[in-house]
């Protein structure tokens, strides 16, 4: 009963090992390689799922510009004039495009060319009435065309040929042309296209540019046919790219008329609703990407991509076909160890081997979750370093376009410190011509646009401006008259017909009523900006101007009023391209600033990104209000891009550049940081090894070659073990053993001395032995002698057990085989004898017989005589191995009964017979099955083994029989005696 409960909880415990080693070395491990996996696949795909759908965007993006008609057109007959430009013979080349272009938009174009000298060229001109408006129009649009590139954007409304000859053009170009719009085809990026100048029936788009050798005019007339031909065009242009983003469009119009032609178009229309419904452009399913976007009230366009053609598209499937394939190869290396283990009979480790293996999976542990680790928090800190390098740049944005407010501060100072002393000088007398070349010095030190100073009857008298053509100075006629009479109070006084003399239209007059007392809120309010630079709309355009009042001020009479003012988008690009030249140097290239004016499409900034690529990010600014880039690429540096919409810079979109290098250095040092934690613990696991194997190797090394040293016969070595452990236990243990086996050794190679040479011969005796002990000291003996001349005798025994006592007797029996040579001559004599000295020897302490046979035999007739002391029948061969047969002869063993009986035996030996005598070692050799050799097998092996060479036949004879036993458990001797006689065959 006890024992079942001890074997009960034996086996409880046993199960808690087994559960405990299969959690520890199966199931964590694969629990942090699935969180490892899982972890690395998941970033890769949000990585490459965030940049497929950047790529994305910019394609729609792409495809939104192309969506308006005025734009595509713009940007055709752009870069058809600018190949022509640069070819060598310009007209040819624009002659064979505009015949492509023709051709391949038939009715849509209508072209008029003059060359160098302004003549309209024949073949190219579709118009051929109207030639007094087609002769005059070359030479107004190479006067636009170069002014607008000169001072660019342009300003085409103030030139003196547009003012004077628009009304004439007019009618040919459309009633519906806005002189500014003349400057659409100079501009840059997506400001540049078509003019809208007529109704949709009449050719409503025209174009024109003009170079060094030519100057062209387009007019167009898109009918619905042309609605969708920009799309298409950027649709080739994307789709022939390459790679597996497929870009279209859906156009709602038509979304009833087609059909769903298969399940995925279906999923597309029903993505396309919730982007409807949730405006939210980025889908993510099953087995696709696609993203959306509005290109116009009608169409929407999209790109798709298949899941499947992203290297991790899929990272649940890639970790499961991870694991398959771990699994596999684990598999197949536990089969081919399996194989391997059935070939030997039992496979071992080192202890070495084992403790290392130990160590390397208890480090691989803290591996694995320092790289799970790892591995997300390398994610987590770019992402904080970016979010950061956006919020610094981000903030810097805002500094520079809160310092506009500074800016207009310091022109406000500028402005008031300028004008201070002739403010004094004119407080009496009022200003007349001889002050123009002040207020010309005074445009040109404040870059200012116009400066204007009007009396109290709104009279200008005197007007300054830069190279361009003034506005009219009605509005501002009659705002200084009234300003100045409520300033002076002298209201009553005023009349709108007095003002100039002019007699303006109703919408400008400003009677009685106006200046009431519900109307004055107006001129109070002026009161408070004057001296400031404020914004103020004059006509079309909104100006940032400086007012300010000359006269008496203690006296509260003022005779004139002073307004200056600058174009308000020229004033935020001056300051933006200031603040660009001071961040630039003062960061020492580190980080750039660049801005987009909405007005005029111009760049601001010397970036270090080409232009194509950060207008992009800045015109998206002006509709997102921030954007961030965290991957921008130029020449092979990355960028980090932050835009911004301006607030007191409304006409500016800024950007701030820096390179990634830092952050780059940062996520580089941070994984150097774990590679240096992991090389550490993968130092101290070494240690921890090298500490164990000098602690607790070392000893077992040493006694590892204390065994090879036992195997190689070298019983002199000693270890050095010198520790009071019990390795230190164990190794004084082997050395005293070794000293014992050293003894022994030296019994062995005496007792190899007393066995005879394995092969003899004499007169027609051949013999061949050799006896093969199981210990060091084995209990065999064999030996020749020759009794008398012409005579062999053949002695064999085999002492019960082995070691010292069975080497004790058989070298009694060597001694009286050498002695006794009276009885050399007669078998049973000599084993009469041999019994009489064991039995004398008997006691209760030392108790062995021995089993013995001998045999004299003459050496030319081969006349035997034997006797047999309970040793195995010998087997006589003859006939060359044709038959076999035992010689059954018995006898009881040596030194067993008090009086023991010999008798000698005649055996037949004939020319060329063999006699075996043997051991029974090669009777109890055992199989596998435990099958004994047996009589039979080794009467048989006398017949097949048998060899004409007494030495290849003792081989035979022992190399089968050691074949069929597991391992030797007895000592074997054989023992060939071959008669060749004078008819041997």
């Amino acid at each position: 009963m006890r024992e079942w409960r001890e074997g009960n909880v034996f086996s409880r415990y046993r199960l808690l090992t087994w559960l405990g080693a299969f959690i520890c070395f199966a199931l964590i491990p694969l629990w942090l390689l699935n969180a490892l996996i899982d972890n690395t696949l998941r970033l890769r795909y949000e990585e490459e799922r965030q940049h497929v759908f950047i790529e994305m965007n910019s394609r729609l993006d792409f495809l939104s510009q192309h969506v308006d008609i005025a734009f595509y057109l713009h940007k055709l007959l752009k870069q058809h004039v600018d190949r022509a430009d640069q070819h060598v013979s310009p007209m040819q080349s624009l002659k064979a495009s505009i015949t492509a272009i023709k051709k391949r938009h038939p009715g849509l174009f209508k072209f008029i060319v003059w060359d160098a000298r302004g003549q309209t060229v024949e073949s190219l001109t579709d118009e051929k009435s109207y030639k007094y408006i087609v002769n005059n129009l070359g030479s107004f649009f190479v006067e636009i065309a170069q002014h607008c590139r000169s001072e660019y954007p342009g300003f085409p409304e103030l030139l003196t040929v547009v003012e004077k000859r628009l009304n004439l053009f007019r009618a040919y170009l459309g009633r519906f042309l806005v002189s500014s719009h003349l400057r659409y085809p100079f501009q840059k990026g997506d400001h540049g296209k078509f003019i809208l100048g007529d109704a949709p029936d009449r050719f409503p788009l025209f174009w024109f540019d003009s170079r060094a050798d030519f100057t062209i005019f387009c007019a167009a007339n898109p009918q619905e046919e042309h609605r969708h031909i920009g799309v298409e065009q950027a649709l080739k242009e994307l789709n022939s790219i390459g790679g597996d983003i497929s870009t279209s469009f859906i156009d709602l119009r038509q979304i009833n008329e087609q059909q769903a032609s298969n399940d995925f178009d279906q999923l597309l229309l029903l993505e396309l609703g919730k982007f409807e419904n949730a405006s939210l452009p980025h889908r993510e399913l099953n087995d696709h990407l696609v993203a959306f976007k509005l290109l116009d009230p009608y169409l929407r366009g999209y790109c798709v991509i298949n899941r499947q053609d992203l290297p991790h598209g899929y990272p649940q499937r890639l970790k499961a076909v991870f694991f398959a394939r771990l699994a596999t190869a684990l598999l197949l290396i536990l089969f081919i160890s399996y194989c391997y283990s059935l070939r030997l009979t039992r496979v071992n480790f080192s202890i070495r081997t084992r403790i290392a293996l130990l160590f390397i999976y208890a480090n691989g542990l803290p591996l694995l979750i320092l790289g799970t680790i790892g591995n997300e928090y390398i994610q987590q800190l770019e992402g904080s370093l970016l979010h950061a390098t956006h919020r610094n740049q981000e903030r810097l944005l805002e500094e520079v376009d809160a310092g506009f407010k500074r800016y207009r501060s310091v022109l406000e100072t500028r402005a008031r410190d300028a004008l201070a002393s002739y403010s004094a000088e004119v407080q009496n007398r009022v200003p007349d011509s001889n002050d123009i070349p002040f207020f010309k010095n005074l445009i040109e030190n404040l870059n200012a646009e116009e400066a204007y100073v009007l009396g109290t009857d709104g009279e200008i008298l005197i007007g300054q401006r830069r190279a361009r053509k003034a506005q009219s100075q009605t509005i501002l006629k009659i705002f200084a008259a009234h300003s100045l009479h409520f300033t002076n109070r002298a209201v009553d006084d005023l009349t709108t017909e007095r003002i100039g003399e002019h007699r303006t239209a109703s919408y400008l007059e400003m009677s009685r009523e106006a200046m009431s007392r519900e109307g004055m809120g107006m001129f109070r309010s002026f009161l408070h900006v004057t001296g400031k630079v404020e914004k103020f709309s004059f006509g079309t355009e909104l100006r940032m101007c400086y007012m300010t009042f000359f006269g008496n001020p203690e006296k509260r009479w003022f005779h004139s009023l002073l307004i200056m003012s600058w174009l308000d988008n020229q004033v935020q690009e001056a300051y933006a391209v200031q603040q660009a030249e001071e961040l630039n140097r003062g960061r020492a290239g580190k980080t750039f600033l660049a801005g987009l004016a909405q007005h005029s499409g111009s760049l601001i900034g010397n970036s270090a990104i080409a232009e194509a690529k950060l207008r992009k990010i800045l015109h998206k600014a002006f509709n997102l209000q921030s954007v961030h880039e965290n991957a921008l690429y130029h020449e092979g540096k990355r960028y980090i891009v932050s835009a911004l919409a301006g607030r007191q810079l409304d006409n500016l979109s800024l950007a701030a550049i820096v390179s990634a290098d830092e952050i780059e250095k940062a996520v580089k040092n941070a994984q150097i940081q774990l590679l240096w934690l992991s090389m550490i613990s993968l130092f101290i696991v070494s240690g921890v090894v090298y500490t164990l194997t000098r602690q607790f190797l070392e000893p077992v090394r040493q006694l590892t070659e204390s065994v090879k040293q036992i195997g190689r016969r070298n019983f002199g070595f000693r270890n050095s073990i010198s520790s009071t452990d019990e390795f230190g236990d164990l190794g004084r243990v082997f050395n005293s053993t070794m000293a014992g086996m050293h003894e022994l050794e030296a019994g062995r190679i005496i007792q190899e001395t007393l066995l005879p040479q394995a092969h003899y011969q004499s007169g027609n005796i051949e013999i061949y032995a050799k006896s093969i002990s199981m210990t060091k000291l084995g209990g065999d003996y064999f030996d020749y002698c020759t009794p008398n001349p012409g005579e062999t005798g053949v002695f064999m025994g085999d002492v019960a057990g082995h070691g010292i006592p069975a080497a004790l007797i058989m070298a009694m029996a060597k001694a009286i085989v050498l002695i006794d040579k009276e009885s050399l001559h007669d078998p049973a004599l000599l084993l009469t004898s041999l019994h009489n000295v064991l039995f004398r020897l008997k006691s209760s302490s030392f108790k062995r017989m021995m089993t013995c046979q001998y045999l004299v035999m003459n050496e030319q007739t081969g006349a035997c005589s034997f006797a047999n002391a309970g040793h195995c029948y010998p087997i006589i061969v003859s006939d060359a191995g044709g038959t076999s047969s035992f010689a059954e002869i018995v006898g009881s063993p040596v030194g067993i009964t008090k009086r023991a009986r010999y008798e000698n035996h005649n055996l037949d030996i004939r020319p060329g017979d063999t006699l075996i005598l043997y051991s029974d070692g090669m009777l109890e050799a055992r199989n596998p099955q435990n099958t004994e050799y047996g009589p039979e097998r080794l009467l048989t092996l006398a017949r097949s083994a048998w060899h004409k060479d007494i030495q290849q036949y003792y081989t035979n004879l022992y190399q089968a029989n050691l074949d069929w036993s597991v391992k030797v458990e007895d000592d074997i001797t054989i023992v060939l005696v071959r008669f060749s006689g004078d008819s041997a065959a």
